[in-house]
């Protein structure tokens, strides 16, 4: 297990495509063939491992104030090593639908804190939010209908629907309207 590091900070350190010397091929201490992964999925878990880092450390990061701006950690020295250690103890991606999540969410990116989930489950492992009125009523709904996402609900509510109809309401399918023509309409 690597040792645990103390959180770091990049100060205005721009990554841009010619210097990313963290982006390029850094292959872990163990050979590939021991780990079972091929040069391709190790290259584009490491990049989501070094994303994840930049999110924590780089303070020229759009999402920095998210993540290392409230106090999450990346607690691996490098995005290689991060991806080393997931490999050996959660093992490869189970699917393109799953991503890297944190198991606490108050918690940094660390050892025994990390596992794959799919963008649902990552949606009920959210900050709670506690500026708004309707985020318990939310959250109660959430639970008794799994089908919808947090969205969803927060949408129905603010159309003003009770929590009856909400419970009730068949779930849609048809999200963005369809065009019935491709170029153009046929003459009437």
């Amino acid at each position: 297990m690597p040792e645990l590091l103390e959180p770091q900070t990049i100060e205005s350190t721009s990554r841009t495509k010619k210097n990313r010397k963290d982006w390029t091929k850094h292959y872990p201490r163990a050979s590939l063939f021991e780990l079972g992964v091929s040069p391709v999925e190790w290259t584009r878990l490491r990049k989501l491992c070094q994303v994840a880092k930049d999110r924590c450390v780089n303070t020229s990061c759009k999402a920095y104030a998210g993540y290392g701006g409230r106090g999450i950690t990346f607690r691996f020295s490098t995005g290689s090593e991060m991806a080393e250690w997931i490999l050996r103890n959660i093992g490869l991606r189970p699917s393109e639908l799953h991503s890297i999540d944190r198991v606490d969410n108050n918690k940094g990116y660390e050892p025994n804190n990390l596992r794959w989930a799919t963008r649902k489950e990552q949606n009920t492992n959210k900050k709670q939010y506690v500026c708004w009125a309707h985020g318990n009523r939310i959250r109660k709904l959430c639970d008794l209908r799994r089908d919808l996402c947090y969205e969803t609900i927060r949408s129905w509510i603010t159309q003003g629907m009770s929590d009856e109809e909400i419970l009730k309401r068949a779930k849609t399918t048809s999200g963005r309207p369809r065009i019935r023509y491709s170029g153009l309409r046929p003459p009437k």
